[in-house]
């Protein structure tokens, strides 16, 4: 009989520790999956803050472009009206027959306002780092007629000495 019980305990024995092993591959196999979903969802969770970062970079990059644009576009509007102006005043005084060499002494000061404000405005854009060829080509030309303007003064002015002298 004790060989009988002894087989017997020998079987249980052998149950339990099959049960054991199955109840470890499982808890095991829990595991893996618990893991395996946590990263899925980290992986998740990363994604969309990368996307949403990168929405939110975007969005600020346009805003930033919209606004040196709009700054840009200020900024032509400003030297096209400086010009007008000048072009303006300088006929209407021609048209008055006023003294040339006045006129001369009067807008080589306001040129020079003038310039200065291009430079300066100028520098703040380059600082600002609008690189913007429709910009530099305005200032080119804006400097052009006024330096024709001047030429014109000059011109005018010598003509106006040579009348007196006769």
């Amino acid at each position: 009989g004790g060989e009988n019980i002894r087989q017997r305990y020998q079987a249980e024995i052998e149950h339990l520790r099959a049960l054991c092993e199955k109840g470890l591959v499982g808890m095991e196999n829990s595991h893996r999956r618990m893991i395996a979903e946590l990263e899925e969802k980290h992986r998740q969770e990363a994604e969309m803050l990368r996307r949403e970062k990168e929405s939110a970079l975007a969005e600020e990059t346009q805003a930033t472009l919209a606004a040196l644009d709009a700054m840009r576009k200020a900024h032509e509007a400003e030297v096209a009206r400086e010009v007008a102006k000048f072009k303006r005043e300088f006929l209407a005084n021609m048209r008055t027959g006023q003294d040339i060499g006045q006129l001369h002494r009067e807008h080589e000061a306001e040129m020079e306002e003038i310039k200065q404000e291009i430079l300066s405005l100028s520098e703040k854009y380059s600082i600002k780092c609008v690189e913007s060829a429709a910009l530099e080509e305005q200032l080119r030309a804006a400097n052009e007629q006024l330096a024709q303007a001047q030429q014109h003064i000059l011109q005018l002015d010598s003509r106006n000495k040579q009348l007196r002298a006769h």
